[in-house]
């Protein structure tokens, strides 16, 4: 399991890396930091669509419910076979 400080040397390495984003977002959620995951990968032009869902349940969570709407119809543009 990676720990947030792994994935911040991950991001320091390697700032646009998706991935290290999304972890860095995953883990700063599960600690109950929802609003400072959703700031990490929180890029309106983003068009990967498991960022898209993920900006979606944190926007759910933060019952910002009508920005979630459009997270979650982005992130079925861009794979709408995606689960």
């Amino acid at each position: 399991e990676s720990t947030l400080s792994d994935v911040e040397k991950l991001l320091h390495e390697n700032p646009e890396s998706k991935r290290a984003r999304l972890l860095k977002a995953k883990i700063l959620a599960a600690q109950g930091h929802v609003q400072n995951a959703l700031d990490v990968i929180n890029n309106q032009n983003e068009t990967d669509p498991e960022i898209c869902a993920k900006r979606g349940r944190l926007l759910t969570e933060l019952e910002k419910y009508d920005e979630a709407i459009v997270a979650y119809a982005n992130a079925l543009n861009e794979a709408p076979h995606h689960e």
